[in-house]
């Protein structure tokens, strides 16, 4: 019936499960945006003044050419074939 106790208390479900899911994907988010940060922070440590592959470990000049992302990620010529290898094998 409109206008009893139930409907109102139904809305209010509604509302509290729209908040809770919406400060969900806000805290995924902040989250997703400070292990990025720390992602970078950590890539951009140095062996020997060196850059160093995010996936490897490699200094660059083990590793010859490398690719960097906006990130600061850095990515060695090897890593860079295998992920490609692993992306483009048949399932």
């Amino acid at each position: 019936m409109p206008g009893t106790g139930t409907d109102e208390e139904t809305m209010r479900r509604i509302v509290r499960e729209e908040a809770k899911a919406a400060a969900n994907e806000a805290v995924e988010g902040f989250l997703y945006s400070k292990i990025m940060m720390i992602g970078s922070a950590l890539a951009g440590l140095m062996k020997g003044g060196q850059m160093v592959c995010a996936f490897c470990g490699t200094p660059q000049s083990k590793a010859g050419k490398m690719i960097g992302s906006a990130h600061g990620l850095h990515m060695c010529d090897q890593c860079v074939t295998s992920a490609h290898q692993h992306m483009n094998a048949k399932k």
